[in-house]
């Protein structure tokens, strides 16, 4: 029997021999997180447009205004650098095939005072990916606006 037909004859009676490993998981159903590989350094956000200010309240208002329906931004976390806060976002375009609407649409994420803490300065990153697209790695949060504390 030639090579070929042995590998086949594998393939048809084994299929688990050419699938791709199974996720790790760590103790009962739980699958790992992607990864999210740290920003070149010097990269910015280059997505819509983000404006961020504090109100007399002492919570950083962030907004962003998209170009079309069909995007979605939520906030991820809040984490330390240092004396700076770090606001992370992540934002979900539409996909290559999705229909949209021609209008703009304003989001408003809150962050209160006190997820702040004693920050002397506060920066937003945002991780831009795009609804319908499997990303091997997910995209890094890039830097979009830096705001100082008063």
């Amino acid at each position: 029997m030639p090579r070929c037909s042995i590998a086949i004859v594998l393939l048809l009676c084994c299929p688990s021999a050419c699938s791709p490993p199974a996720p790790a998981s760590a103790g009962g159903d739980a699958v790992a997180k992607p990864v999210t590989p740290p920003a070149p350094s010097g990269s910015r956000h280059e997505g819509p447009p983000l404006q961020a200010a504090f109100d007399a309240g002492g919570a950083l208002q962030v907004k962003m205004t998209a170009p079309t329906g069909g995007f979605e931004l939520v906030r991820d976390a809040v984490v330390r650098e240092g004396a700076t806060a770090v606001v992370r976002l992540k934002l979900t375009a539409p996909g290559p095939t999705e229909m949209t609407t021609d209008a703009t649409v304003e989001f408003k994420i809150p962050v209160p005072a006190k997820d702040l803490g004693d920050a002397t300065a506060v920066r937003v990153d945002v991780s831009t990916q795009q609804r319908g697209v499997a990303y091997f790695v997910q995209p890094p949060f890039l830097a979009a606006v830096t705001v100082q504390r008063r």
